[in-house]
């Protein structure tokens, strides 16, 4: 709506009063506004927060097995027998994989094949997330690294 300007200084004043007037009542009005929003955003912020842990610690988990894993190998290769190959490429990746602080179980197992080469596994077979809010299909439920190694003593 279009205001006139005024012609004098007396009406100038009764001017300023109209426009005060017509702007201050609506306030009132988006009182609540701001909480409604904040009801209805907060379910789907938490939900965006939850999900981000639940995949950070998958993430997490995967990452110290493979290098829990890749470890032992390592070790594995540098023994002299394939006995203190097998059980110390398992024991370094226990110790390793230990640090990660899960609630899971973690089966390792660490084995030579034919060709010399050093094979140490990690799984859950039955993943249990951190938090646990999202649903079961949104999360991996079986987590499997594998290193494999060629053992230095293999052609002697």
């Amino acid at each position: 709506m279009f205001i006139k300007r005024p012609k004098n200084n007396l009406d100038a004043s009764s001017h300023a009063v109209i426009c005060r007037a017509r702007h201050t009542g609506k306030p009132g009005r988006q009182r609540g506004v701001a909480a409604l929003e904040l009801a209805i955003l907060t379910p789907l912020l938490l939900l965006m927060l939850f999900a981000i842990i639940d995949w950070g610690y998958v993430y997490y988990v995967d990452l110290t097995m493979t290098n829990g894993v890749r470890e032992g190998a390592r070790v594995g290769v540098t023994r002299a027998t394939i006995a203190s190959a097998e059980d110390d490429a398992r024991q370094t990746a226990v110790q390793y994989i230990s640090t990660v602080g899960t609630h899971n179980t973690i089966v390792i197992s660490a084995t030579m094949n034919n060709d010399g080469q050093l094979s140490v596994v990690a799984t859950i077979s039955d993943f249990q997330p951190l938090i646990g809010f999202l649903p079961e299909t949104a999360l991996p439920s079986r987590l499997t690294t594998q290193a494999a190694m060629r053992w230095e003593l293999a052609g002697q």
